[in-house]
């Protein structure tokens, strides 16, 4: 289901340009990145553990809105899976 709505999104915008320079928001160079976040969902690296707690509640905003507080941290995942994710997919700056 996330690839599916992963691929819809880039799909959506795919000739989307920008409103301000007129250029198209994905590039070559951008296309190759995007096709390494939709292979990193297809191999399940951007979907929680079914059955694994990994959020809890964590109050409401000011707009009525739950907020949540993500329990894994980035010390419960260094050199874990996520690793993969700056290997195939870079730097997001």
């Amino acid at each position: 289901m996330l690839v599916l709505a992963i691929e819809q999104v880039f799909n959506t915008f795919r000739h989307a340009l920008d409103a301000k320079t007129g250029a198209p928001l994905f590039s070559k160079q951008a296309w190759i990145k995007t096709n390494a976040v939709v292979k990193l969902a297809r191999e399940g690296y951007l979907s929680d553990i079914e059955g694994v707690v990994l959020y809890e509640r964590a109050g409401v905003d000011q707009y009525g809105l739950q907020k949540f507080k993500c329990l894994r941290g980035t010390n419960n995942v260094k050199d874990g899976p996520h690793s993969d994710i700056y290997r195939k997919f870079g730097a997001f700056n």
